[in-house]
């Protein structure tokens, strides 16, 4: 792999959040507008956020089975420029969209096994649903029980055995200290953190700033 993967700094807050990472090199930052997310944000906010960044640093927002004009007003009021659904969208639900689509799926051994959902417990099984969904990228979560996302859990990365039919993003757990082993073992697209650069609940701007300094050093290696 040249170079190292795209980086997104998930849960973005405040604005001085998003000028530290962007500041540090991430690629992208995302803002949570899934009510009830411990991360989320008044799109209100992210909009003003948003307006004061400059314009070479991609946004995305995340979503989970929300209405598609729901998604529509806040991907126009904020000014996305990607989506990410993070719930049990269909593939067709995520067709049709004037912005680049991340899918994302959770995966690890305690899944249930229930086939023709966003939740898998063999990798094999991921690859063929993911196979019937036209995005741009997928990001692959740890499962938790409770809630949407991994909540700073890894899973078993040497289960990625096949690859995807459209990028692969990698989540779950990822944080300073083992974001160089992630890019040796999965070589992914890009790398989705939230958790794993945060100090009580709050976005710890050394963390950020080591994170993506860890993964560039793995480009140099």
């Amino acid at each position: 792999m040249a170079g190292y993967p795209r980086i997104k700094i998930c849960g973005i807050r405040s604005g001085r959040d998003a000028q530290v990472a962007v500041n540090a090199g991430a690629h992208a930052i995302a803002f949570n507008f899934v009510p009830g997310a411990k991360r989320y944000i008044e799109p209100a906010k992210a909009r003003a956020i948003i307006q004061a960044l400059g314009p070479l640093v991609t946004i995305a927002g995340v979503f989970a089975d929300a209405p598609r004009a729901e998604v529509v007003r806040i991907a126009g009021e904020c000014g996305l420029q990607v989506l990410q659904f993070h719930g049990n969208e269909s593939p067709a639900y995520c067709q049709g969209w004037p912005y680049p689509v991340i899918k994302a799926f959770r995966f690890g051994c305690g899944a249930p096994a229930q086939a023709g959902t966003a939740v898998f417990n063999t990798w094999d099984q991921l690859v063929c649903r993911a196979g019937e969904y036209l995005v741009a990228a997928f990001l692959i979560d740890a499962f938790h029980p409770a809630v949407v996302g991994g909540a700073g859990r890894t899973f078993d990365w040497t289960q990625i055995r096949t690859p995807l039919p459209r990028p692969l993003i990698l989540a779950g757990g990822l944080h300073p200290g083992n974001v160089r082993e992630a890019i040796t073992q999965v070589h992914p697209y890009g790398l989705d953190v939230a958790t794993g650069v945060e100090t009580g609940g709050q976005k710890d701007w050394e963390k950020v700033r080591a994170f993506i300094e860890q993964a560039r050093f793995s480009g140099l290696s």
